[in-house]
Formats: structure tokens, C-alpha cells, sequence
């Protein structure tokens, strides 16, 4: 019973943290919470009052009938008993009639502080990187090139308005993402690769659709499909 209370607690406490406790609806959230579900073959248990590892291979947990010591199998993992890891909370679930026991741990490591490399993302240049030392160029004139071919492109085969034309546009617009795919895999690739351990800040562009009376009219099309999202999740993955 102690242990649920601590559970739904820490759970609450997440979603508050992540900021995550009320539902969103377009953005916005609706001030309805976010109820968590816990499934019922599992069970929490806090670290010294409801389990314990013991050194000889058996775990100590608490059970309806009393504390009860169990042998189970690790994979070989001998560092569950080394003095500098601690450990957290556990698990058990049961899965397929068989019991699994997770539990959590970790230790204290040197701290890292990496380099700093500041993005800014673009149409010329794809993206212009600068970690301190010096500026790297990526030029989108090349895209600027092939995504106006195909604009073009596009532009004649619908006004044919036929099927064959239909099919064409079909499959102009999943050569044309994939192209799209492979250079922002390629760049954001050549960034991680030239700037090992490094933190990339990038410039906040989620509002850059709405500030399009800005921009030239023949760019306007390049900026609204810009594809600077897939780009940054391509970066951080």
C-alpha cells in the first residue's frame, strides 16, 4: 500500500515536470488531466522496504504472506553487487507465467561538458554551423535547382489534368522527398561527424510559415516546404 501511494505520486509529479499533466488539443492545452493507467500484472517496489538483492544470489521482496527470498537468473551480470552502483526502484511483471524483476540502478561518472556548435538553417545555405573556431558552409543551391525542376514540372502536368499526368505527379512528389530525405541525412550527418562531442544549438524556426510577407515571392514556395523539421530530427537522432 506504501508503495502504490509512492508510485502514483512520482508518476504525477513526471507529468507535472515534463509538463504534461493536462491534455493538448492543437497546441493548446484543454485543462483536462492526463489520467495514468497502471497495468495489473505489474508491481512497484521501493528499494529497501519492499525488495532487497542479497550477495548470494537470492532477492528478498515483500509479498502478501510475508518476506519472501527468491534465487533468479541475471544473464551474468556480477555487476549488481558491486558498492558503486545504487539502486532505485523495481518492477515485477509477469509475462507468459514467467516473473521478471527490473530493476533500476546507476553511479556517479565524470562529469562531460561538450562543445558548443551553433546551426542557423536557410535556403542559400542549408545550414551554416560555427563552433567557435570557424564556419562551415552547406549551400542549397543544388536544392534550389532540383526543387524548382520539379516545380515546373508539377505546374505542366497539372494542367494536363489526364491519369497518365496523375501518376507522373505521383511519383515526381516521392523522388522529390526522398531526394529531400537523403540530403538532410547526408548534412546532418557531416555535422555530427566534423564536430565529434558536441552540443548543436539550433534557432527556433516553428513560427516561419507565419511570416511569409517577408520573404520574396519566388521563395515562398521554397519556404513553405521546407523541410527544416526533418532536418532537425535527422540532427538529434
Amino acid at each position: 500500500a506504501c508503495a502504490v501511494c509512492k508510485v502514483v505520486t512520482s508518476k504525477y509529479k513526471s507529468l507535472i515536470s515534463n509538463k504534461c499533466l493536462y491534455k493538448t488539443k492543437k497546441g493548446k492545452q484543454t485543462g483536462e488531466i492526463n489520467i495514468p493507467k497502471f497495468k495489473p500484472k505489474e508491481l512497484d517496489y521501493v528499494r529497501d522496504r519492499n525488495y532487497s538483492l542479497k550477495t548470494n544470489g537470492l532477492v528478498s521482496i515483500s509479498t502478501l504472506n510475508g518476506r519472501k527470498k527468491f534465487s533468479f537468473y541475471n544473464k551474468g551480470y556480477n555487476y549488481l553487487f558491486v558498492d558503486d552502483w545504487s539502486y532505485g526502484e523495481a518492477k515485477l511483471k509477469k509475462i507468459n507465467n514467467n516473473y521478471y524483476l527490473y530493476v533500476t540502478f546507476g553511479k556517479q561518472v565524470e562529469t562531460f561538458t561538450p562543445n558548443t556548435v551553433g546551426v542557423d538553417l536557410g535556403l542559400n545555405f542549408l545550414a551554416t554551423a560555427y563552433n567557435g573556431t570557424h564556419t562551415t558552409f552547406y549551400s542549397g543551391k543544388k536544392v534550389k535547382e532540383y526543387r524548382a525542376h520539379y516545380k515546373k514540372l508539377r505546374r505542366e502536368l497539372q494542367s494536363k489534368g489526364t491519369k497518365s499526368a496523375k501518376r507522373r505527379l505521383a511519383a515526381i512528389n516521392q523522388r522529390e522527398n526522398r531526394f529531400m530525405n537523403d540530403v538532410n541525412h547526408c548534412v546532418t550527418k557531416a555535422l555530427v561527424l566534423n564536430n565529434p562531442n558536441s552540443l548543436f544549438i539550433v534557432e527556433d524556426l516553428k513560427s516561419v510559415r507565419n511570416s511569409l510577407v517577408k520573404v520574396k515571392k519566388n521563395d515562398r514556395y521554397y519556404m513553405v516546404s521546407w523541410s527544416y523539421g526533418d532536418f532537425i530530427e535527422k540532427l538529434s537522432y
